[in-house]
């Protein structure tokens, strides 16, 4: 079964923080991922006791947010033209 299936239909599979490393780029250290976390950047995780987790959801809607059309344009400007309907 693949991360972001479900068991029961409703609970989804959570990857560990070097399961969603390698699942974001094979060569990110999940030091990385944990540096992301710390600083509020990065994908959203799950936290269970003092246990962290990723959803393949959660890692491709951050995929997607990281999505450029041009060197100069940040997450924000991508937003606000989505919201504008461009």
């Amino acid at each position: 079964m693949d991360a972001g299936q479900t068991h029961d239909h409703t609970t989804p599979i959570l990857l560990d923080t070097a399961g969603a490393a390698r699942r974001i780029d094979a060569r990110l250290s999940p030091r990385t991922m944990e540096r992301w976390r710390r600083s509020g950047y990065g994908p959203r995780y799950v936290l269970i006791g003092r246990r962290v987790g990723y959803t393949d959801d959660a890692i491709r809607e951050w995929l997607q947010q990281q999505e450029r059309q041009h060197t100069r344009q940040t997450p924000v400007q991508r937003d606000a033209r989505q919201r504008a309907g461009a």
